[in-house]
């Protein structure tokens, strides 16, 4: 191939209005550090035929912050993107995993970054980082987030096996508040803390721009805790150790993605350092279920306290007069 590659280190930039100045308005990155390659295939002299093209980028920052939008408070640290991909339809990767590609991007006069983008994940892209934001104290939420769109197989249900385009969007270890009356003594809302979720939205891919209209959706969370405060102890409502599953397809008849030992194997990247392993059974069909320990309390009056789960899925079933029923 043809290489170029452009790298930096240790960079500070900021994009928006009256940089430098006490109303700056605008994005601040502060510890800047990437590395890019963009690759052509060598031709023949003479060929016609359009070159197959590839580009590669490694990226992170120690400090992402929106500034000057007031009580809107937008900040991320230890950022990370990677981008990897090849510009011709369904065309393969470059792949830096262990014992394949060996490139290191010269950053500055004596840094270097070596790329370790692995080719098994196909086209990506992905973002993560540690996420504040404080939406006028009304919306708060802290934790480490990631989102990546790659392309894989994964194996139904029925045992085939499908090449899908793939967008999960994962969290680790975060805090959210929904509340009015924020900072105060009379604040009401909606608290939620030690949440993780792996989301997993998929679409078959096809071999032309044509889309199949095959998709499928898989989430796995869990809380430690969620609870409405600001009630009064009068009313308490609060659940703890919660647990949701969701896997649907979004084809009427069609089989779900197996994540059983032997089938589908998905880790939902959830921050810089954590991901998920899906695990949702596709003998179980389409599943919604939701398990946890629920307290509640309204005013002395009515008072429930213990474990509950709620579970839609799909199954056969067999009747009496041994006939098999899908429901």
């Amino acid at each position: 191939v043809n290489l170029l590659t452009i790298g930096a280190s240790n960079v500070s930039a900021f994009a928006g209005l009256n940089a430098g100045k006490t109303d700056a308005m605008g994005l601040q990155l502060t510890g800047v550090e990437f590395g890019l390659a963009m690759m052509s295939q060598k031709m023949a002299t003479g060929s016609t035929t359009p070159a197959r093209t590839w580009t590669s980028l490694q990226a992170a920052a120690s400090s992402v912050t929106v500034v000057g939008l007031g009580e809107l408070e937008l900040t991320a640290d230890t950022l990370t993107v990677s981008v990897n991909q090849a510009s011709t339809l369904n065309d393969a990767v470059v792949d830096y995993s262990a014992g394949k590609t060996n490139l290191v991007v010269t950053t500055g006069t004596a840094d270097t970054l070596a790329m370790t983008l692995d080719g098994a994940k196909g086209e990506m892209i992905q973002a993560a980082g540690h996420l504040t934001m404080d939406v006028y104290g009304f919306f708060q939420v802290d934790g480490n987030f990631a989102i990546e769109k790659s392309s894989s197989a994964v194996t139904l249900a029925d045992k085939t096996v499908v090449d899908v385009n793939m967008l999960t969007i994962g969290a680790n270890d975060v805090s959210a508040f929904a509340r009015l009356n924020g900072g105060t003594a009379g604040a009401i809302g909606l608290q939620l803390t030690d949440v993780d979720f792996g989301l997993a939205l998929m679409t078959q891919k096809s071999a032309t721009a044509t889309p199949t209209g095959r998709s499928w959706t898989t989430l796995q969370a869990t809380a430690g805790d969620v609870r409405f405060v600001g009630l009064g102890s009068d009313l308490t409502v609060s659940a703890d150790t919660l647990s949701v599953v969701v896997n649907q397809a979004g084809k009427v008849g069609d089989a779900v993605v197996d994540y059983s030992a032997g089938a589908t194997s998905l880790n939902v990247v959830t921050g810089p350092t954590s991901e998920i392993a899906l695990a949702a059974n596709g003998a179980k069909g389409e599943l919604i279920q939701a398990t946890g320990n629920l307290d509640l309390d309204v005013y002395g009056f009515f008072q429930v306290a213990g474990e509950f789960a709620i579970e839609s899925s799909t199954k056969t079933v067999t009747l009496s007069d041994k006939s098999t029923v899908n429901v």
